[in-house]
């Protein structure tokens, strides 16, 4: 089995890295997140996202695109309307050697 490589963030309302390990982030529009994660992984990674949910509850992180230097996520209410969110995310997957 192959190692796996980490990077992790936690992303403010603004859309940018609050802190983490080299994933950087832009909001691209209400909701809409883009992360950069650099040419490290041999093949898509797996990306989860949790919102840190300071005022509500009801929402859900969804993986909108994915490839091997990036990842589109949008945060949506419970009736899936695009929403501004603080979230954390973790992006595993297999490092080029």
């Amino acid at each position: 089995m192959s190692n796996q490589q980490q990077l992790w963030a936690v992303i403010n309302l603004e859309g940018k890295s609050e802190s983490g390990n080299g994933i950087t982030s832009e909001r691209t529009s209400s909701g809409t997140y883009l992360l950069q994660f650099g040419n490290l992984f041999l093949s898509d990674p797996a990306v989860t996202a949790t919102a840190i949910f300071e005022h509500n509850s009801n929402l859900t992180c969804i993986t909108k695109s994915l490839a091997t230097t990036h990842a589109t996520l949008q945060i949506v209410d419970r009736n899936g309307t695009p929403i501004d969110a603080r979230f954390s995310v973790v992006v595993t997957g297999t490092p080029k050697q």
